[in-house]
């Protein structure tokens, strides 16, 4: 094993001299310790527990947008508010903002907005 103080963070061993693939495991652990994981499997750890809450949070939005959407159906089924196919089409591409706004304008004005298409 080959050492030195100051210069390499993890002991090299002497078979990563003439060994390739000992070489690249070296290097590998070396990178990886210099960017402050213990291993490959820290890296995937940490990796896939971001995926999980990014995941998650993109399925609550989701579901979000589309209770909102059956609300805004429901209203306009409600107030007897005639759902065209541009509306309805309208409806299923607008984003979580948008869309409570609009169920917000339904439930209050009991009317499609005007100034807007369809």
């Amino acid at each position: 094993v080959l050492t030195a103080a100051g210069v390499l963070q993890n002991p090299v061993p002497v078979r990563a001299l003439v060994d390739p693939a000992a070489s690249m495991e070296a290097v590998l652990r070396n990178l990886l310790n210099q960017k402050g994981y213990a291993s490959l499997e820290a890296v995937q750890k940490e990796a896939l527990a971001k995926g999980r809450s990014e995941g998650l949070a993109e399925g609550l939005a989701e579901g979000l947008a589309d209770g909102l959407r059956k609300g805004i159906l429901d209203l306009c089924e409600a107030l007897d508010i005639k759902l065209t196919p541009a509306r309805a089409a309208r409806i299923s591409k607008m984003e979580t903002k948008g869309l409570d706004a609009l169920r917000t304008h339904l439930k209050s004005q009991h009317q499609w907005p005007t100034g807007r298409r369809s």
